[in-house]
């Protein structure tokens, strides 16, 4: 009996498998799984329906309108995928954000590496590339996230705290204590009034 189930397991597994199409290695899209096409401005994405392991495309019908269409592994981001440790739930804060709620990260494509995110104040989508967003954490030139640090620029006494950083522009993102504004700086112009013990000095010291 034991290996009647287990024959039946294998068999069903290996139907499953052809049913999917593999994208990278150890990356696969199923029927059933929810997608971003790069071409949708909702942040509901769309169901895969079905594959076409031949012309390896995908069927998708949206969660938003019903429609459904057909995509290629390139023009879709997954839930499953991550690019430089940013993965499906990462915050970031987009270079044209001007707010500290940052965005939430709804899938990647793998292919691109191009993030798909849902502004948490707007819930607007946007896709954006590695070097149009910061993340919030690490260290830029001894400066980390959470840090108190001083702008050149400023002319108040309560500094700015630091939110995020973008390690492609090298600048550092910081908020002010003062009037609440956002401001981006390179890492040369900021002194640091106080330290986060999140890092230690061989993190500060290696970015």
């Amino acid at each position: 009996m034991n290996k009647t189930f287990l024959t039946i397991g294998l068999i069903l597994a290996t139907a499953n498998a052809f049913a999917c199409l593999e994208v990278k290695p150890n990356l696969r899209v199923c029927p059933g799984q929810t997608v971003f096409p790069d071409s949708y401005t909702n942040p509901k994405g769309g169901k895969v329906l079905a594959i076409n392991t031949t012309s390896k495309t995908m069927t998708v019908v949206s969660h938003h309108t019903g429609g459904v269409e057909r995509f290629s592994p390139q023009q879709v981001s997954l839930r499953n995928a991550c690019f430089q440790k940013i993965c499906h739930g990462s915050t970031v804060f987009p270079d044209g954000f001007y707010h500290t709620n940052g965005a939430s990260v709804l899938a990647v494509n793998p292919f691109t590496g191009a993030v798909t995110v849902v502004a948490k104040t707007t819930g607007g989508v946007s896709r954006l590339r590695s070097g149009q967003f910061s993340v919030g954490h690490g260290c830029l030139q001894g400066v980390c996230v959470k840090d108190i640090v001083f702008p050149d620029n400023y002319s108040n006494p309560d500094g700015a705290r630091v939110i995020a950083i973008n390690r492609h522009t090298r600048r550092v993102t910081v908020v002010s204590k003062h009037t609440g504004t956002i401001g981006r700086y390179y890492p040369e112009n900021l002194s640091v009034m106080d330290y986060c013990l999140d890092y230690t000095s061989r993190q500060r010291n290696g970015q």
